[in-house]
């Protein structure tokens, strides 16, 4: 396994998944305060939902290491950045090894 290769599609894997998790984050807040501007809307729309919900589970693992650290409460904000990215990073490595090992597995055959 070539580690200097697999950092690197972690990091850029780990960068693509930072976009777009802050992205369906943004784009599920910014969809959400619509309903604020025009109380007459019913509910939320197929494009708030999806992305609300892929902002849920690109936060994962954690967003339930924060919950129960900062219960109750707020980190500062440069703690909860180093999370985010933390997260990104930790999604980008473990994806490029799981890339890496499929790689070695069919090139073994």
């Amino acid at each position: 396994m070539n580690v200097r290769g697999t950092l690197r599609l972690g990091a850029l894997l780990g960068t693509l998944h930072l976009v777009v998790a802050v992205g369906s984050l943004l784009l599920g807040f910014s969809l959400g305060m619509t309903c604020f501007d025009s109380p007459g809307t019913t509910g939320s729309g197929y494009v708030e939902t999806t992305s609300s919900h892929l902002a849920d589970i690109l936060f994962q693992p954690v967003h339930a290491i924060y919950r129960a650290f900062y219960a109750g409460s707020s980190a500062p904000t440069v703690v909860q950045w180093l999370c985010m990215i933390l997260n990104s990073v930790l999604w980008g490595l473990v994806l490029a090894v799981g890339v890496a090992r499929i790689r070695s597995l069919q090139g073994a055959k």
